[in-house]
């Protein structure tokens, strides 16, 4: 399956390029900005509807979300099949990035240049990056694997620090982690959006001090086990910080208490279990 939608010659214009920037670095940015656009994200959801019609009889398409709906009721969606380009993508990007950098010299200008790039692809593809949150965890991927790798210290200036929150994120974690994670919440239909704006859940998991909450819309045994679910991305992330912050409500309006977690963390209902195993597999995946 072809991986990016060729375009003119359009890419970086927001930049003025370095003369002594090596070609190959920029050819290879030039590749991660095609692939992260709308572009080619509409001939990709394209490619996968048309895929889909040879196997199946169409009867509704939601472009907005990518989701098909067939004639025997069944659903597929553009989401899966684009997370599989992007896990390609991303996988032939690495081997591109360790070809170019053995043969280059690490500057600072080196690295001014890929945050800079990587702040434009995020401000200037913000609608597509909410809407299908897996090019986030693409540029994350990018930066974390170039900052382990090869020590450039990559910090994009769209990126809060939280990890000197009150539950303390753990490094390396950004807001779009959390907003996937809101997504979650919603599809699963653990929380109420009218409700539960996705400001106010990042600020109830991520801020020092906030009067933010999150109220929960299950019953409790499910609100523990989706809280103990996001517990790895937290250092400071427990039964007694939870309760004490005062910041997630029961679906009866009252305040999750420390008793009230620890209580419900051990309890466990086999109608539940489906619910809960795909809420863990999703989460699992932002890790």
């Amino acid at each position: 399956m072809a991986f990016l939608f060729l375009m003119g010659a359009t890419l970086l214009q927001h930049f003025v390029i370095l003369i002594d920037m090596d070609k190959n670095l920029i050819t290879l940015f030039n590749t991660i900005q095609t692939f992260v656009n709308s572009n080619n994200n509409d001939f990709l959801m394209k490619e996968f509807i048309r895929n889909t019609s040879q196997e199946e009889s169409i009867i509704e398409i939601d472009r907005n979300k990518g989701i098909v709906v067939c004639q025997d009721g069944s659903k597929f969606l553009f989401s899966t099949s684009l997370k599989r380009n992007v896990s390609s993508f991303y996988s032939k990007i690495k081997i591109d990035i360790d070809s170019i950098f053995i043969e280059i010299s690490l500057t600072s200008k080196t690295k001014n240049y890929i945050e800079n790039t990587l702040d434009y692809i995020i401000d200037s593809q913000e609608d597509l990056l909410i809407t299908f949150p897996v090019y986030n965890k693409l540029i994350e991927n990018i930066k974390n694997y170039l900052n382990e790798k090869y020590n450039l210290n990559i910090v994009l200036n769209k990126e809060p620090d939280y990890t000197s929150s009150y539950f303390k994120v753990k490094s390396g974690y950004s807001e779009k982690v959390f907003t996937e994670m809101y997504t979650i919440a919603i599809d699963n239909d653990i929380i109420n959006d009218e409700k539960v704006s996705e400001k106010n859940f990042i600020d109830a998991l991520t801020a020092t001090e906030t009067t933010c909450t999150i109220e929960f819309k299950v019953k409790n045994v499910l609100t523990v086990n989706f809280l103990e679910c996001i517990k790895p991305f937290f250092e400071n992330y427990n039964g007694k910080t939870i309760g004490n912050s005062k910041r997630f409500k029961t679906n009866g309006g009252t305040i999750l208490t420390q008793t009230n977690y620890n209580r419900f963390k051990k309890i466990s209902f086999k109608k539940d279990q489906e619910i809960i195993s795909g809420i863990q597999s999703e989460i699992r995946k932002l890790l």
